[in-house]
């Protein structure tokens, strides 16, 4: 599963200037300084102190012939679309779900706990009773788990690929060497070739505040992810799979099949300058996408219907974004029109319509109050239905919060079960008589009432929902239907950003 890297070679990297911010981002306050701009290739790497120099025998070897046959695997029927109507049919016939999509936390256990990691035959036969719906696979927690080196990660996707009928696997990253992500992004193009990978950088804003929100994370960390810049490594990392897209040919489609994403979460620590980072990240960064995703209010602060400030800048954030996508396009000015049109399609829709929802969410809440938010908002919770989650002990949920409440004895709501005691038959779980009980709270237990997630009420699985599928469906048309370009824009670059 390793790749053999080639003798490096003196090669100069030459590119062309980066992609330029439209107009329609300095809308709204967006600063004009917090926007990096028409900066030639290298003189922008050495702004944000990037150096490419380490990783050149990737762009410019033959890397492909080292990593092995491409797996031979039965194709998925109808992609998403037949699997989201087909959740639909068995929903409206009150038959048994199966998984759209499932998210995996892969961290290491505690002494404490009883239960040991999964091991790969483990997971093979978990994976092998999925069913034939599973679309999306997230993997969390990689940096506290043994299968991050390249031979045990690549080894595990490759398992998934197998057994699954998945299109679409995301990788969430917290800090991850380059080198790895490299590596297993080459060997997961060339023997899966029908995958898309996408790599989920979690950057909560510039590298001071990022630092410091990851050093407050050290006590669940491993030593060797305390880097002295964190940031400085994921923003390396993003510029390097940038460029790999850009100077290996071998990659037929690769910009599609090869993602690139940014999260940030709105917090009250980082919402007075989530605008100048959300400039800079369309501006500099250029990920595929940019998933903006709202923390929950303090227990003690929630019971209000008043808005935060954070939860206030979510929603003017929300807007603009919304503004930027369905009324401009700016992604239109920063890819060029049918790489757009391929990569994101259905699922950046989707994030739209998520996005859009929690928004909703939080204004009924200040016109309506909290009483009407839960009862309107909530409801459309698909935890359960089509969204899960299985903890690192083999436990098996709708979503996260109901997988730790199962270990509270007094709580009310849990987890479906272990998988270990169901021989590893996931589906089994899934389809069981506690799962029926629990999932009958998905959008309605007390743990609910504060609940924002981004992964289990909205992401892919609103789309079990009719009425969410055809309003996806109009913002899809509305993505790929407008090419409008912007008039490009000077900016500089602001001393802060690239220096902890």
């Amino acid at each position: 599963m390793i790749v053999t890297l080639p003798s490096s070679t003196a090669t100069k990297l030459s590119f062309a200037t980066p992609p330029i911010l439209p107009e329609v981002l300095l809308r709204g306050g967006l600063p004009r300084q917090a926007i990096l701009l028409n900066l030639p290739w290298d003189e922008l790497l050495e702004a944000l102190a990037v150096d490419l120099s380490p990783y050149e025998p990737f762009f410019t070897g033959n890397l492909l012939a080292s990593i092995g046959n491409p797996i031979q695997r039965q194709s998925s029927l109808g992609g998403l679309g037949l699997k989201v109507f087909k959740a639909m049919a068995r929903k409206a016939c009150k038959l048994a779900p199966e998984p759209l999509c499932l998210t995996q936390n892969l961290a290491e256990q505690t002494l404490l706990e009883a239960s040991s990691s999964l091991a790969l035959c483990d997971f093979q036969r978990l994976y092998a009773s999925l069913g034939d719906t599973l679309h999306t696979l997230t993997y969390t927690g990689l940096e506290q788990s043994s299968y991050c080196t390249v031979q045990r990660l690549v080894a595990l996707l490759e398992t998934a690929y197998a057994c699954t009928p998945v299109e679409h696997i995301i990788l969430e990253v917290l800090s991850l060497p380059t080198e790895l992500v490299l590596q297993v992004s080459l060997a997961m193009l060339k023997r899966c070739p029908k995958l898309r990978l996408t790599w989920r950088m979690k950057l909560q804003g510039f590298a001071p505040h990022h630092n410091q929100w990851l050093q407050n994370l050290s006590a669940i960390l491993p030593e060797s992810s305390a880097l002295a810049n964190p940031w400085l490594q994921a923003v390396t990392t993003i510029f390097t799979l940038r460029t790999l897209r850009k100077v290996q040919p071998q990659f037929l489609q690769a910009s599609v099949r090869l993602g690139i994403e940014i999260e940030t979460v709105c917090t009250p620590e980082n919402e007075a300058f989530l605008s100048q980072w959300y400039g800079f990240v369309l501006g500099v960064l250029c990920p595929d996408d940019w998933k903006l995703a709202l923390a929950s209010a303090s227990p003690s602060l929630a019971k209000t219907t008043d808005l935060h400030p954070f939860e206030a800048t979510f929603i003017t954030l929300a807007r603009q974004w919304e503004a930027d996508w369905l009324e401009t396009s700016a992604w239109q000015a920063l890819q060029c029109q049918e790489r757009y049109k391929q990569a994101v399609g259905w699922e950046q829709a989707h994030w739209v319509l998520a996005v859009r929802t929690v928004r909703q969410q939080l204004e009924a809440k200040a016109s309506l109050g909290l009483t009407a938010f839960s009862s309107s908002g909530l409801a459309k919770c698909q935890a359960g239905s089509a969204g899960s989650y299985l903890n690192a002990s083999g436990i098996l949920g709708g979503c996260e919060a109901f997988v730790q409440a199962s270990a509270d004895v007094t709580s009310t709501v849990g987890g479906y079960g272990a998988v270990q005691l169901a021989q590893f038959n996931a589906l089994a779980i899934w389809q069981g008589s506690a799962a029926t009980l629990m999932r009958q709270l998905s959008g309605c237990a007390s743990l609910c009432g504060n609940c924002h997630s981004s992964q289990y009420k909205l992401l892919p699985t609103q789309w079990v929902s009719l009425n969410s599928w055809w309003q996806a469906w109009h913002i899809q048309q509305g993505l790929l239907g407008n090419t409008q370009q912007h008039q490009n824009l000077q900016a500089t670059l602001p001393e802060f950003v690239g220096h902890a």
